[in-house]
């Protein structure tokens, strides 16, 4: 979190010195509100929603000489039959 608030800093610093009419998408809302209780909120989710992503592969079992494509094809079915 404190590498994306420092991050922010630095591109508003330089939207404002540098590029006019700059513009960013910041999923954590902090590059619009400045609020890092927001900012911590949306880390939290996003956490969550790894740790419950993780959970769900961690016993997917390796296939010999599966191709990133076929693997990434895989772990979509199983994600779509999971609620």
């Amino acid at each position: 979190m404190e590498a994306h608030i420092a991050i922010i800093k630095l591109l508003k610093y330089l939207s404002t010195k540098y590029l006019k009419g700059f513009t960013l998408d910041d999923e954590g809302n902090y590059w619009e509100t400045g609020d890092e209780k927001i900012l911590s909120e949306q880390f939290d989710r996003y956490h969550a929603a790894m740790d419950i992503f993780c959970g769900m592969i961690k016993d997917v079992p390796a296939v010999p000489g599966e191709t990133a494509a076929s693997l990434a094809e895989r772990l979509e079915r199983l994600l779509r039959k999971r609620p």
